[in-house]
C-alpha cells in the first residue's frame, strides 16, 4: 500500500454517468469564492486548486463517480481520510467546504513533494508514487493537458472577439466560454459584466467592435 501523499485523490476515474450525492448543489459562483478563500488560507495558489476543481467537476458538488470520488474536488474516502488528519479534524467529503478543504490540502502536499506542477497536477489524478514509478500514463498526459488549458483560458487576457456575439438592441452580448472570464479592464460606465445562474455575459455598448484595441476581459 502507497503512503497516503503517494496516492491519486481522484482514483484515476472519469466522470462517466456520474451518479449524484444527493446532497443539494451550490452556486458555481459560491463555490468558486469558497476554493479561492481556501486555497489562500492553506498557501496554494488559487488558480491551480480553481483549474482542478473544473476539471474534476466542473465544481459541482453533488457528483459521485463510478470510483466513489466525491464533489467538487472528486476525492476518495482513503484520500479524504488523510486530508482529516492534514487539517486535524475529520472532513466530510459530502460537504462542500470539507470537501474544498480535501482537495487544497492534498494539492499542498503534492505541491511541496513534486519537482514541478505539472507533476503535482498528475499526482492529484495518477498518484505521486505511480508517477514516479511509472510515468504518466495516457490518460494522466490528457489530464495534465486539460488543467493547463483550463488555467491559460481562466487566467490569461481573453480578448472579446475570442467570445460569441449576440446581437441585442441596445448592447452586443459576448458569451464567453467557461470557466468564465469575470472583471473588464474596461470602466464599468461602458462595460459590464453580469453573471447569473446560467452562463455569466459580457455586455458592452454596440459603438464597440469586437477589434477595437484595449477592449480584453481579464479574471481578477
Amino acid at each position: 500500500t502507497l503512503p497516503a501523499a503517494q496516492r491519486p485523490a481522484t482514483a484515476t476515474t472519469k466522470l462517466v454517468a456520474p451518479r449524484r450525492l444527493g446532497v443539494t448543489e451550490v452556486p458555481r459562483a459560491q463555490v468558486k469564492a469558497m476554493i479561492i478563500a481556501t486555497a489562500r488560507k492553506h498557501g496554494v495558489d488559487p488558480k491551480l486548486a480553481l483549474a482542478v476543481g473544473w476539471q474534476e467537476s466542473g465544481w459541482q458538488q453533488n457528483v459521485l463517480s463510478s470510483a466513489d470520488a466525491y464533489g467538487i474536488m472528486q476525492v476518495i474516502p482513503s484520500s479524504g481520510q488523510w486530508a482529516s488528519a492534514m487539517v486535524g479534524r475529520t472532513l466530510d467529503l459530502r460537504k462542500p467546504q470539507d470537501n474544498v478543504t480535501a482537495g487544497v490540502v492534498i494539492l499542498r502536499t503534492l505541491g511541496r513533494m513534486a519537482t514541478n506542477r505539472d507533476q503535482a497536477i498528475a499526482g492529484y489524478y495518477q498518484g505521486l508514487g505511480s508517477v514516479r514509478s511509472k510515468g504518466l500514463y495516457d490518460d494522466t498526459k490528457q489530464y495534465v493537458r486539460s488543467v493547463n488549458a483550463i488555467l491559460e483560458r481562466m487566467w490569461a487576457p481573453c480578448r472579446v472577439s475570442a467570445c460569441t456575439v449576440a446581437r441585442h438592441s441596445r448592447s452586443r452580448i459576448w458569451r464567453c466560454p467557461p470557466p468564465w472570464p469575470i472583471r473588464s479592464s474596461a470602466s464599468s460606465s461602458t462595460g459590464v459584466i453580469a453573471s447569473s445562474s446560467g452562463s455569466p455575459r459580457v455586455e458592452w455598448p454596440r459603438s464597440i467592435s469586437p477589434s477595437t484595441p484595449g477592449w480584453t476581459v481579464r479574471s481578477p
